[in-house]
């Protein structure tokens, strides 16, 4: 039961409240507006071409295709890949700067608990998590070495 709440919390972060933490906590920084663009930027194109693929492939979600599944909570869209919130967090943590080692095993046990949450919820399978996530290295990487 424990597992399904937190479940539950990670995946209504992942809607967007979890971006104004980690916004907070970069503004903390010096030079925080060169820090800012960058995953603002990766996100916008993504979310460009993320709807259009999403409805392209148009893959029903787990709890769809297995009816002894039952979702934890409402999907945000029908369908489910890629990913958004894999995609979105992926080209988050890619642009923004892990200065130190604890830095990044923080933004790689972030980026594990979303993609087990978005799982555990029954609205991705682990290869949605995985073509969200690539979808984001592909257009993040070339924008955080602007």
């Amino acid at each position: 039961m424990a597992f399904r709440q937190v479940a539950i919390f990670l995946s209504w972060l992942g809607n967007g409240w979890l971006y104004a933490g980690v916004a907070v906590t970069v503004l903390v920084g010096a030079d925080s507006m060169s820090v800012i663009w960058r995953p603002l930027l990766s996100v916008v194109v993504l979310h460009l071409i993320y709807r259009p693929l999403k409805l392209w492939l148009s893959r029903p979600r787990p709890y769809q295709a297995y009816p002894d599944l039952k979702p934890l909570l409402p999907a945000l869209d029908e369908y489910s890949c890629p990913s958004g919130h894999a995609m979105t967090l992926t080209a988050v943590l890619i642009t923004l700067p892990a200065t130190n080692g604890i830095l990044t095993l923080v933004y790689l046990l972030l980026w594990t608990a979303m993609a087990w949450a978005r799982v555990a919820v029954a609205h991705h399978y682990p290869s949605d998590i995985l073509a969200g996530s690539a979808l984001a290295a592909i257009v993040a990487l070339p924008i955080s070495t602007v």
